[in-house]
């Protein structure tokens, strides 16, 4: 095979695919294959009916014009995706046009008898691409298909268009055909039976036979032997199309440099990275006071790698990120990921953690050798993301900046309960059978390997599951032996697309010039149709900017401090032995990360006195290394003996008692045993934590080599690497590490000195948290804060502070009022407050805040100061009604202007 071709109605695969391709010509340089990237377009009629055509890249030129005819298509049309003729004449270099299949409108105006339409139609196209239109004939078993192709047959030969044979293909063998119409079936939330009589009456769903999947030149020759000019014609393709391959560019956008610094340096190049350094001298004179050798040596160093990967606009495009969100009155969080590591971050305050102070490395984050762009990742105030968001797209342009999509695959539980669906197996089966799959192996592993290569591997609750699953897979009657069937071979194909919660594109030029993109409905931006991993081997910056409730908690408390001004005000310092005493008694109930009734019964046993005490159970604690806290407290305590399997790496591993915790760790020891490069020993440590065999034995080797000619012994050099093997993949970044213990810390610093601020505001940022709503009033009561109950004249939507000393509860904590109920109130109230129950009912609406509303607000003590006993609300007046019930009766008769009494109901209870 000499080529293979995609042609979607989308670009979604077209860059992994053309990638595997040129991958898979690397290793096979004698027979290379042409990868041919095409993509279907539909072209609207008057009359609103579409047309499918396919338009083919021949090289570079043509792939990037396919991108933007595609992007086009989905912005123009709000993701409907059609386009209009212009746009395919202002695209089409390097590209060739297909008629199409017997949905184009060449097709359609053949089985309408149009001959005319469909000629004009066909000359169109070849007076816009000349020599690069071909005729596409198929064989596919379609109605009216033998009429479409005598008369494209014809038209080729009069008009001197060169004719294709075609195989339209939807799945890879012929007994796929099954699964194909499963997939349709769920695509359209159909039962497979109506599938099929929907099918046997028209073709509108489904296809007409079996025959659509990639069949070899042999199969492809009989089905055509009496077109081989067709086969001829392909080759005349196949030589127009190039080999071209996709190189990564960087594409970060320039940093608008401010005016006053530019004209200082209007003759020199490099001014980007020249504002860079004039900015992290500038900031570490604030930070440090007196920069000593030390901080001079650091602070060049990393300029230096940051000028040769040219990296310095995307450090400034941060930092003026930061810097608009500090504008607009935005928290942000002190760092987060391993771009702690770096002091021109810190410096330039894209972090607020010192890596000196903290023995944080750069190497992590960024090195001379790394290829992949490295992440610098923004936690912003939960409630003002959007705000940033608008900040970029008016900096650099609507068309530079994107939301990026995400590809969700099938799980093995949902293919079970969708096939189930499609099958027609009730619910409550589909149920039985998903709960039976774990999630520690694939269906297909499950279903191949034998029952005792599980044995060992599985608890006695999860191997049952596994038997219970095999028997049903192996019993061939059961429709749910068919259906695991099935399951297990649509298990990780791709069920939908998502949108990236937090990454956003930032590009030099107009996204569309490389990356296909479409439309965020949501948010109405731009949206890329290649995922994370192919945008970032583009070359295109990605940054994540992720919400944290506990920043907004954190923001809602210093505001309330603030506004106090009776208060004290205490300086903030990861020293403060108050702080310190709350995680030794463990009292940590709403600190961040900190907060479950586990990790704070090892804190009150590990007792913890400094903030790498914090940081290290905060990187213990998480499945996998979690069985070395015990020994990690006994250590701290001196009831275990400290020991390092070679004294060189107590330099390493003396804060944290001898225990490997961080990957910082395993790259400082692995570089000192070895003399290996930095960004080696980050290599080793990436390729132990996930397992990468290839990359692994080739670092492996080296690493040993080295360390025993430098004198260490093989046997201790053993038992480091299997150490590391059993422990890296759970290796914490510690500098990821040290920014959250800082978050937290603060957190902890606001409950110890301002209890009544942080507690309302962690009360109130939990509004919607029944759960946590119970347990921090509780809390709350522990540290002596007495919680009002709620008032309709006094309560806000979320929890306030009255009188210095209590909290009121928040109408928005009552389940059930609404907040257009609230917000009623809270308006109706402004102007005067609610004197007596039929005062309230008569100023609201009661469209809005119903008779429920009334009875929840009665029984949640909101209308408890009217004095009137809650009770007393559901006596009965008369036969027919309690007295709120025949209240509401005659204030809506009141408000009808029906009757004019209402007021002698004002002694009612």
């Amino acid at each position: 095979m000499k080529a293979v071709g995609i042609t979607d109605n989308n670009m979604m695969g077209s860059f992994i695919f053309l990638n595997k391709i040129n991958n898979f010509n690397k290793k096979n340089k004698k027979k290379k294959i042409k990868a041919i990237i095409g993509c279907e377009f539909f072209i609207k009629d008057k009359k609103n009916n579409l047309f499918s055509y396919i338009l083919i890249a021949k090289n570079k030129k043509g792939y990037y014009n396919l991108i933007k005819i595609s992007s086009y298509s989905f912005i123009k049309t709000n993701n409907l995706n059609y386009i209009n003729k212009k746009i395919i004449k202002k695209y089409k270099k390097g590209l060739i046009f297909l008629t199409g299949s017997i949905k184009s409108k060449i097709s359609y105006n053949i089985i309408n008898n149009n001959f005319k339409k469909a000629v004009k139609f066909l000359l169109y196209w070849k007076k816009i691409f000349k020599d690069d239109i071909y005729i596409e004939i198929f064989k596919n078993g379609f109605k009216h298909e033998e009429k479409v192709n005598k008369y494209l047959l014809k038209f080729s030969k009069k008009y001197k268009i060169y004719f294709i044979n075609q195989n339209n293909t939807f799945y890879i063998k012929k007994k796929d055909y099954k699964l194909y119409n499963i997939l349709l079936c769920i695509k359209n939330k159909i039962k497979i039976k109506e599938f099929i009589k929907i099918n046997k009456k028209e073709n509108i769903l489904g296809l007409p036979n079996k025959s659509f999947y990639f069949k070899n030149y042999l199969k492809i020759k009989k089905k055509f032997k009496n077109l081989k000019q067709g086969f001829i014609n392909l080759k005349k393709i196949y030589k127009k199309i190039e080999f071209y391959n996709i190189k990564k560019k960087k594409l970060l956008p320039n940093f608008k440099i401010p005016k006053k610094f530019n004209k200082k340096i209007k003759y020199k190049k490099n001014k980007s990275y020249l504002y860079l350094k004039y900015i992290t001298y500038k900031g570490a004179k604030k930070k440090y006071l007196i920069i000593n050798k030390k901080i001079k040596k650091r602070i060049n160093k990393e300029l230096k790698i940051i000028r040769k990967k040219k990296f310095e606009d995307y450090f400034l495009i941060v930092n003026s990120i930061i810097i608009q969100a500090k504008k607009n009155n935005i928290y942000v969080g002190p760092g987060r990921g391993s771009v702690a590591g770096s002091i021109v971050a810190y410096c330039i305050n894209i972090t607020d953690v010192d890596p000196i102070k903290h023995n944080l490395i750069f190497e992590r984050f960024l090195n001379i050798e790394r290829v992949k762009m490295p992440d610098i990742d923004i936690d912003l105030d939960d409630k003002y993301k959007k705000k940033i968001i608008f900040f970029l797209i008016k900096k650099y342009n609507y068309y530079k900046i994107s939301n990026i999509i995400t590809y969700n695959k099938m799980g093995a539980k949902l293919a079970i309960k969708d096939i189930s669906r499609v099958l027609d197996l009730s619910l409550k089966k589909a149920n039985i059978l998903s709960n039976n799959i774990i999630n520690k192996f694939t269906l297909k592993e499950i279903l191949d390997n034998n029952i005792s290569f599980f044995y060992k591997k599985l608890s006695n609750i999860n191997y049952n599951k596994v038997l219970k699953l095999k028997l049903i897979y192996n019993n061939k009657n059961l429709l749910e032996s068919k259906i695991l069937k099935k399951a297990k071979l649509l298990e990780g194909i791709l069920r939908n697309t998502g949108i990236h919660a937090c990454g956003i594109i930032i590009s030099n030029k107009n996204i569309i010039n490389n990356v296909p993109v479409m439309l965020n409905k949501k948010n109405n931006m731009l949206l890329t149709q290649y995922d994370t991993l192919a945008i970032e081997k583009i070359g295109l910056l990605k940054i994540d900017l992720l919400s944290l409730k506990t920043l907004t908690i954190i923001k809602d408390t210093l505001k309330k401090i603030k506004n106090n001004k009776k208060k004290k005000k205490k300086k903030f310092s990861i020293y403060d032995k108050k702080t310190f005493k709350l995680f030794k008694q463990g009292h940590t109930i709403g600190i961040f990360q900190y907060d479950s009734l586990n990790i704070s019964k090892y804190l009150k046993e590990l007792k913890p006195n400094n903030f790498n005490d914090l940081i290290s159970i905060n990187a213990l604690y998480r499945p996998g290394p979690i069985k070395y806290l015990p020994s990690f407290i006994l250590r701290k305590k001196k009831k275990q003996k400290i020991l390092y399997d070679l004294p060189v790496m107590k330099k390493f591993l003396k804060e944290t008692y001898g225990i490997t915790i961080f990957q910082e760790q395993v790259i400082l020891i692995a570089r000192k045993l070895s003399g290996i490069s930095k960004f080696e020993a980050d290599s080793l440590r990436e390729a132990i934590g996930k397992k990468n065999i290839f990359k692994l034995n080739k670092l492996k080797k080296k690493f040993f080599k080295n360390s025993i000619k430098n004198g260490y012994s093989k046997k201790i050099l053993k038992k480091i690497w299997k150490d590391w093997e059993s422990f890296v993949s759970y290796a914490f970044n510690k500098s990821h590490a040290t920014c959250y213990t800082y978050i937290s810390f603060k957190t902890a610093f606001l409950k110890t000195h301002y209890k009544l601020e942080y507690m309302s505001s962690l009360l109130s940022n939990n509004i919607n948290n029944y759960k946590n709503i119970k347990i921090f009033i509780k809390e709350s009561k522990r540290l002596g804060i007495k919680i009002l109950k709620p008032d309709i004249n006094k309560s806000e939507k979320t929890f306030i502070i009255e009188k210095n000393k209590y909290i009121r509860f928040g109408l928005g904590a009552i389940k059930g009022i609404g907040n257009a109920s609230i917000n009623l109130i809270i308006k109706s109230r402004k102007k005067k407050k609610f004197l007596s129950i039929l005062d309230f009912i008569t100023r609201i609406d009661l469209s809005i805040i119903n008779k429920k509303h009334i009875e929840i607000l009665i029984l949640s003590g909101s209308l408890d100061t009217f004095k009137i006993k809650r009770y007393k609300y559901f006596l009965k007046e008369n036969y027919k009604y309690n007295k709120i019930n025949f209240l509401l009766k005659k204030v809506s008769e009141y408000k009808k202007k029906k009757k004019k009494t209402i007021y002698r109901y004002k002694k009612f209870f």
